[in-house]
């Protein structure tokens, strides 16, 4: 369905924001204690959108927030951003034996150029910063996001 023509029509950011926004109603509401879940970033890849823009989006929406929010969403924004990107490195280097750098998949080729051109490895530095910085929210929910953006960024290195 994504980039069928009519994608102007509901701009990405507005979904993915309603789809994190019913995610979080949802856990506040069931008391769920589970930080991330991946429903709304496995929705929007399933009807078509590309890893990089998918994560363009969230890290927009996430600099647009971040400091206009309490620390509780922050770190649910920051813990939905380390799934998708969790997400698109597994795919990348699921599909092939080499390097990301070779061809493969578009989420490899999609990976590389964010790495190469984009500065993916500074931003999740940047998350990492901000998760260092934040004083309020449960403390293991903090550490266990601050270690799954290390092991992402690990991944990446090793890599390429």
């Amino acid at each position: 369905l994504y980039g069928k023509g009519a994608d102007y029509t509901v701009p990405l950011d507005l979904i993915v924001q309603a789809l994190e926004g019913l995610r979080q109603a949802y856990s506040e509401m069931h008391k769920e204690n589970k930080l991330s879940q991946s429903w709304p970033i496995e929705t929007m890849l399933n009807v078509g959108v590309p890893f990089d823009a998918l994560y363009q989006s969230y890290d927009s929406i996430y600099l647009e927030v971040d400091g206009a929010i309490d620390a509780t969403i922050r770190l649910h924004w920051l813990a939905s951003i380390h799934e998708l990107l969790k997400m698109w490195v597994n795919e990348a280097f699921s599909n092939h034996v080499s390097s990301a750098s070779s061809e493969g998949s578009s989420a490899s080729s999609q990976l590389a150029q964010a790495v190469k051109n984009g500065g993916l490895v500074e931003r999740i530095k940047a998350y990492n910063a901000t998760l260092e910085g934040l004083v309020e929210g449960n403390s293991a929910d903090i550490d266990e996001v601050k270690i799954g953006f290390r092991e992402v960024e690990e991944a990446i290195r090793k890599g390429f």
